[in-house]
């Protein structure tokens, strides 16, 4: 598996999860489309690479979170109204320790357990002006 992203630049190109199997690859763009080619091909149907006119002119999606954020937006809404709210704390945590688990393994070049990063103490500064919020 590999991720590409582009993190500076000067603009935002895509994000991509590359999946290598023994019968195929599958791809999952942020904004080009999810799709497996190999022995069992399918697609998600949206567009890969920029869109012709005639795509433009039918409404063909050029992005696989199309309606990701009015969807998210929804979903609260519901879940407020009904007192089933969504807690994503948890599965946020974990997906953020996994990114530093991975950070802290690929700096080092060695093979680091969870409890190595949990006791590490590593602190990181953002150098964030938290005065512009004041």
């Amino acid at each position: 598996m590999s991720v590409h992203s582009t993190q500076v630049g000067p603009k935002f190109n895509d994000v991509c999860a590359r999946f290598i199997g023994t019968k195929g690859i599958a791809e999952a763009h942020y904004s080009r489309g999810v799709f497996i080619e190999g022995e069992n091909p399918w697609d998600s149907g949206v567009v890969k690479g920029e869109p012709t006119e005639e795509q433009r002119a039918s409404g063909a999606f050029t992005s696989a979170l199309y309606d990701s954020t009015s969807n998210k937006v929804k979903a609260f809404i519901r879940s407020v109204e009904s007192g089933n709210l969504i807690n994503e704390v948890q599965s946020g945590a974990a997906s953020t320790l996994s990114a530093i688990l991975g950070r802290m393994s690929a700096t080092s070049k060695e093979k680091t357990m969870w409890d190595e990063m949990f006791f590490f103490g590593q602190k990181y500064n953002p150098n964030l002006n938290l005065k512009q919020f004041e």
